[in-house]
Formats: structure tokens, sequence, C-alpha cells
């Protein structure tokens, strides 16, 4: 944190912090910035420490409805730039176009935030490398999946383009991720990560998959209607990751919506009322969607599903 926060930046860290909601980056940004001898951070976190302590004196907690969860997530971030969703509506429309690129906490990494779960330790995150920038080797606490949707990054001689796929499954070893041109990826993945000193361990690539685009198989569901797997948990999970592709004039139907999360690859569409387009995330917020989405252009999506 080389300049002092904002006073809402302030504050909304120090909330943050006091209960353990920032993840690992801004949770180190803030601790250093206090080693450096801010007073007025210093006092904001003791101040919302101590409500924090008596909040913990509180009856056990109730985990919260889905869609009461994502509201209370997004009023905590204070960000209702780009977020969508209308009354009645099974979705939380992100437009990623319309929010700003934040500091990472590490050098010429950048992101934004789409989802932050504490609960469940879900996140979903576009991150931005600069040219030369890099992600040092880690291994990861929770599965993490990957595409990359601009330019160009490299595990060693191992290359990503535009719609590669990759998973890391929990507690799996990542060497250094690097880009030397820059490159945008949508990351889902868990909330922490243990960052390892450079190592010359490739990592343990029998817990690593990778999918090159254009590689898979598709699979026709119904006319206008298309799915390729990506990646399908054995029961009783069920989480999976798949590509849907809808062709001009194509449907997908309440039935077809079993996923939690979404994001727009390319093309876009009409879901319920509600114009979508490329580069938009949709996170599902009630158990039983309602929406069918039209595509008179032809979309494809990228869809993770899992129990909310």
């Amino acid at each position: 944190m080389s300049e002092h926060p904002s006073k809402e930046d302030q504050s909304e860290l120090a909330l943050g912090y006091s209960l353990g909601l920032l993840d690992p980056a801004e949770r180190q940004c803030l601790e250093a910035h206090l080693s450096a001898g801010c007073a007025d951070c210093d006092a904001e976190v003791s101040s919302f420490s101590q409500v924090a302590r008596a909040l913990s004196l509180s009856p056990p907690s109730v985990a919260p409805p889905a869609r009461l969860r994502s509201r209370l997530l997004q009023a905590v971030a204070g960000c209702p730039v780009g977020v969508r969703e209308g009354a009645g509506s099974s979705w939380r429309i992100v437009r990623t176009a319309e929010l700003s690129w934040r500091p990472s906490g590490r050098q010429g990494l950048w992101e934004k935030r789409l989802l932050y779960d504490p609960v469940q330790c879900r996140s979903t995150r576009l991150i931005k490398l600069d040219p030369g920038a890099s992600i040092p080797a880690h291994r990861h606490r929770g599965d993490e999946e990957s595409m990359v949707l601009e330019g160009v990054g490299r595990f060693g001689e191992l290359a990503f383009g535009p719609c590669d796929y990759h998973r890391a499954s929990s507690r799996s070893l990542h060497p250094p991720f690097l880009s030397e041109s820059g490159c945008v990826c949508l990351i889902f993945s868990g909330s922490e990560h243990e960052f390892l000193s450079e190592t010359n361990d490739g990592g343990n690539v029998e817990h690593l998959l990778t999918i090159r685009s254009g590689s898979g198989t598709w699979t026709r569901l119904h006319p206008g209607l298309e799915t390729q797997v990506l990646y399908a948990a054995s029961e009783p999970r069920g989480d999976a990751t798949k590509l849907f592709r809808l062709g001009a004039g194509g449907m997908l139907a309440p039935s077809d919506f079993a996923f939690s999360e979404a994001f727009v690859l390319d093309g876009g569409g009409v879901l319920g009322t509600v114009e979508i387009a490329a580069g938009d995330y949709l996170q599902r917020i009630e158990a039983t969607p309602v929406e069918v989405l039209r595509s008179p252009q032809g979309c494809i999506l990228l869809t993770r599903s899992e129990s909310l």
C-alpha cells in the first residue's frame, strides 16, 4: 500500500480486516501499511476490532439464504457499479467492463473481484498481468480453474493462449506463471493460496488438467444448443465446468441452467429481460432459476456448477 487509502477505503479495509474478510494479498498489504506506523489506520482497525470481539459473544451464526448472502457481500464490498439484479431475478450480473482494475498487492498484477464468499471460501476474479509480470509459485488450498481471455501466459515451457482452460486440484503445487507480453485470465479458486519461494519443481502434474481451445468435443443437446464438458467431478459432489454454445436464435431453458456461475466469452443475448454481452459475469442467487436465455446472434458461456 504505497499510498494512504482514502477515508472510504480506509474504513472498508479496516472493517474487512477486523472481520477476517480480506483476501491474503489485501491483508498482507494492510499489515505492511500498519507496520509503517500509520496512526489513523491503526485507530480505525482497533475501533472495528472492538466491535468484532463483541460480535463474537453473540449466539452461533446461521448460514443466510443465497440471495441474502449475495446482497450482503455486495454491500460490504461497497461496489454496486457494474452490478445488475432486477426484481425477481435469479441472477446477479456483473458488467466487468464497467469495473476498474484494482492493485492486487503484487507488482504488475491487477484484479477485478467478481465474487468473494468467505463462508464457502470461494473467489472469482479477473486477473491482469502487465508485460513481464508473474505470479509466484504457490500451493492451492482449494481447487482452482482458470481460462486465459487475452494474451499469452506460461508455466515454464507450457504456454496458454485465449480460451485455453487449466485446472489445478486442491493442495497441488503450481510453478510461477508469467507473461512476457501481458495477459488477462478468469480464475475460479479458493480464497487462499500458500505462496512459495522460487522453485525448480515443475509441480505435481498429475493434479493438473489442461484443455486447449478448440480441442474438445461438442455435444448437441437440442437444436441451437451444444455443450462441452471441461471438468466433471465424481458423485456425490457433482461439480462441473462446461462450455455452452448457442447458435443464432438459440435458447437456454430454465432446465438447462444447472450451473451457479457463468461468464460470457463471446456474443450475447437476453436473460429474462436483461441484455448480456461478452465479458459479463453471472452468479446464480436462487436455487431455481426462472429466466430463459435467448441469443439472437449466438453466444458462448463458460459455466461452473456447485451447491449453493
